[in-house]
């Protein structure tokens, strides 16, 4: 008897959907533990769609390593290794090339990139000496697949846990910046034990981890004694399911995968928190663990920085910078306010800089006639940190990456919000998902109508 789909494939799904439910569950606790009145499964049901979305992807993340590495195999003939192992050993070659390379440019730490390229000689090591990674084939792997699925359980697990206590005292989701206190460990133990219930999360854990592992092991189990011999479309039922996880990974038919600034669409803090999925909120703020200010030098520099920004009352303990200011209605009517934003527009570049080429005469002839803010400009290069001065009126000197980038400072005041008579709309022909700018814009300036890649009846150009 032959079967359509591969064991391999079987567990893979099954395995994928248990993790799944289980992110589910645990959003659903989440929910229910920390909602306020006035939220309800009925009003926040596109939260949860959400949410599962993101789930996807770590579900997704979880068992694509299963479906690929599980498939890898050499087969000889007369000692000589086939065409299909050498295609199979070059594919992963160029895969985790490609995986180097996409890190690198995204930023990625030395440590990382190492590990990854561990990972891979392991992989290829593994593969030489027991020939088969496949689970149903080689019981080697079956041991080290059960590990694999052991370890990212507990890991979940732990995840959760950290991430539940987290947001119960800072009221946000799990991010990298807890990294920070493994630098003082010993003080840091002791004050969780101090101010969590511990013993109860080992529980949790233990109870959650006991119960995971089993049902793989259990799915493992039956699909292997029901193990059919292989039909003709079990290779295409392979590529499609992966096709389906790298589908379910990205997120969504975009140019940009799903990201952490979509959560942000509700214009409600609560609801974004309930769909995040704390494995992406911490590996999203990574790179950014260490980013902050150095409040010494900020209080010696304090006199220099209120005098420069014209602060009424100071204060060098609070570090007050408040500046209020009065304005009557200038003006009865009210205009269409548009506001154009030049992308790689320099401004010591243009005319009116005083640049002796006059690079931009009728630009110029514009601010003459206008306007012009001549303290408004982006101390860097860099589209999205223009944006993002733009918008909030403060320099972006995030180093690691652009401030959009970061979760943490999703939160940021606007004087756009202060024009309260009138609409807001903001258009872009590509995508807001791009640096992450649709955090910057609909977490920040209430009732936004957003008009990006996908919002216009016109083709692309």
């Amino acid at each position: 008897m032959t079967s359509k789909i591969s064991p391999l494939s079987k567990w893979a799904f099954i395995t994928g959907f248990t993790f799944l439910i289980l992110m589910t569950l645990l959003r659903l606790v989440f929910f229910e533990y920390f909602k306020n009145a006035g939220y309800s499964f009925a009003t926040s049901s596109e939260t949860f769609i959400l949410g599962f979305r993101y789930d996807l992807r770590i579900a997704g993340a979880i068992v694509l390593p299963l479906l690929i590495v599980g498939n890898l195999h050499l087969t000889y003939t007369n000692k000589k290794l086939t065409l299909p192992g050498l295609l199979q050993i070059i594919g992963m070659a160029l895969l985790g090339i490609l995986i180097v390379f996409f890190l690198k440019n995204n930023k990625a730490g030395t440590a990382t990139i190492l590990f990854v390229i561990a990972l891979f000689v392991i992989i290829f090591l593994w593969l030489f000496f027991k020939k088969n990674c496949n689970p149903f084939v080689n019981n080697t792997a079956k041991k080290i697949w059960k590990i694999y699925f052991l370890i990212i359980t507990i890991m979940l697990a732990i995840f959760y846990a950290v991430d539940f206590q987290h947001f119960d005292y800072l009221h946000q989701r799990l991010n990298a910046s807890v990294v920070n206190y493994t630098e003082d460990a010993k003080i840091s133990l002791g004050m969780v034990w101090q101010t969590y219930p511990v013993v109860k999360l080992f529980v949790a854990i233990f109870i959650i981890v006991l119960i995971i592992t089993w049902l793989i092991n259990k799915w493992y189990k039956i699909i292997k004694a029901s193990y059919a011999s292989s039909g003709k479309y079990q290779p295409i039922l392979s590529v499609i399911l992966f096709l389906i996880l790298s589908l379910g990974i990205w997120g969504k038919f975009s140019q940009f995968p799903l990201r952490w600034s979509d959560a942000f669409v509700f214009g409600d803090e609560f609801k974004s928190s309930v769909s995040l999925n704390p494995v992406q909120s911490f590996f999203s703020t990574i790179q950014f663990r260490h980013s902050g200010y150095d409040e010494k030098k900020v209080r010696q520099s304090y006199s220099l920085m209120a005098n420069y920004l014209g602060v009424k009352r100071l204060d060098s303990t609070k570090l007050n910078y408040e500046r209020t200011f009065t304005f009557g209605d200038s003006s009865t009517q009210k205009p269409n306010i548009i506001l154009v934003i030049c992308e790689s527009f320099s401004a010591y570049k243009s005319s009116m800089w005083g640049n002796p080429l006059n690079t931009t005469p009728y630009f110029n002839e514009l601010s003459k006639q206008g306007i012009f803010f001549d303290h408004c400009f982006t101390p860097a290069y860099g589209t999205a940190r223009g944006v993002w001065a733009t918008i909030t009126g403060i320099p972006d000197i995030e180093s690691s990456n652009t401030a959009s980038r970061n979760p943490a400072a999703v939160d940021q005041h606007t004087i756009i919000n202060d024009l309260t008579s009138y609409q807001k709309f903001y258009f872009l022909g590509g995508s807001t998902s791009w640096a992450n700018i649709r955090g910057l814009l609909t977490n920040n300036i209430k009732d936004l109508k957003l008009y990006e890649e996908g919002s216009y009846k016109a083709k692309a150009i």
